[in-house]
């Protein structure tokens, strides 16, 4: 059973020294929500330097027919999300349908949608045209 929260960002502007998204939060849970869902009123601006590369493993494999091919391996790296935010790497402009802050008054919806950015880049290794989540 879901929790009745989402989030939805759209890549706006992209060039070779940020990333900047707007995105929506939404709370079912509560009486306006309908209203915060269909509006982008929220940034994200993310620098290119702080995208992190995933880990690269490179291995032998070899087929039944005793053929050898290459796999490549992507492995995830941790995000330090708060340094980035401390550095200005990252910063937020919170979205109206904002329900809960951190202690720093950062939207936790964005945080999602920051890590999920962060995540499918390491991924594909493309910047993500749209990003969401629901629980």
């Amino acid at each position: 059973m879901s929790i009745g929260t989402g989030g939805y960002a759209e890549l706006m502007v992209q060039d070779e020294t940020a990333l900047i998204y707007q995105y929506t939060c939404y709370n079912l849970n509560t009486a306006d929500w309908k209203k915060h869902k269909e509006s982008l009123d929220g940034e994200l601006l993310i620098q290119r330097a702080a995208l992190i590369e995933p880990i690269l493993r490179v291995k032998q494999m070899r087929s039944p027919s005793g053929r050898k091919r290459q796999v490549v391996r992507r492995i995830r790296q941790e995000i330090p999300l708060e340094e980035l935010l401390a550095s200005g790497k990252v910063t937020v402009q919170n979205a109206g349908g904002t329900w809960t802050t951190t202690e720093a008054g950062i939207d936790i919806a964005a945080l999602r949608l920051i890590e999920r950015v962060f995540y499918l880049y390491q991924d594909n290794g493309t910047v993500p045209e749209q990003v969401f989540f629901y629980c």
